[in-house]
Parts: C-alpha cells; structure tokens; sequence
C-alpha cells in the first residue's frame, strides 16, 4: 500500500502445497523490497526522535517504575519462584 506498488495482494499457499513461482516479478519484488525498507527507516526514525525528544520523561517513569512498591514485591516473587524451582 503504497504510491509505487499500489494496493497489492498476493495469494497464500494453502497448507501443504509447493510454491515453484512467486506471484510477481523480480522487479516488483525489488521494489517492495525498497518500500519496506522506506517504511522501517522511516518507524525508526520517528521512534528515535520520539523518545529523544521525551528521554527525561521517559527516565522519570523508569524511575518510579522501578522503585514503585508493587514492582518490588513483583520482582521478590519472581525470585523466589526461580529459587524455588532451581532447589527442587
């Protein structure tokens, strides 16, 4: 779904059966290659600047996070069951 490959869709091989040829040419498949490529530097690099931007509050969440009492308590109770099971 994009401008240069247009809305596409290929069948899927039902369970069992051989696929001997793709749906669609080494052309088009070069260029979807380069789309997805697009789209995840893209992702990234949106996401990168995103938590850039908010890193000092994003630290702070952490922070409570990891000091919050129930985390704690989760975290003793995970230690245990592993020692628990370790013992046995």
């Amino acid at each position: 779904m994009s401008d240069r490959v247009g809305n596409v869709s290929f069948e899927i091989p039902q369970s069992g059966e051989m696929v001997v040829t793709k749906p669609y040419s080494e052309q088009t498949a070069q260029i979807i290659d380069e789309e997805v490529r697009t789209l995840i530097k893209t992702a990234y690099d949106s996401t990168f600047k995103l938590l850039t931007e908010h890193k000092d509050d994003i630290e702070k969440v952490c922070t409570c996070y990891i000091y919050s009492p129930i985390t704690v308590v989760l975290y003793q109770f995970h230690h245990f069951q592993k020692s628990v099971f370790i013992d046995e």
